[in-house]
């Protein structure tokens, strides 16, 4: 849910989708999973599974928040460029000629 309040706030926020858009969505699920690590084996316990942490589940889990946080991400990178299409310099000059 972090994850997927950043990325919104994130897309809005970003103006160049490169580079700062990839660093931000390679970036930010790495410090989730690096914040949530050191509680995850009380985590999964808690839920009745099994409290061992794998290599291979930390990097499952660093992927699952990679996707969401794309998804958001692009979600409101969208929405944004949607919402201010027709406020473009471009348009402006457009008409002037």
């Amino acid at each position: 849910m972090i994850g997927a309040i950043g990325a919104l706030i994130a897309g809005a926020v970003v103006w160049r989708l490169w580079p700062f858009g990839v660093l931000f969505i390679l970036g930010w699920p790495a410090l989730l999973v690096a914040m949530t690590l050191p509680t995850l084996p009380q985590t999964l316990e808690s839920l009745g599974q099994s409290p061992e942490v794998t290599p291979t589940y930390v990097a499952f889990y660093y992927l699952q928040s990679v996707v969401v946080t794309a998804i958001c991400f692009f979600i409101a990178f969208g929405i944004r460029t949607w919402v201010t299409r027709d406020r473009s310099p471009q348009s402006e000059s457009a008409e002037d000629a």
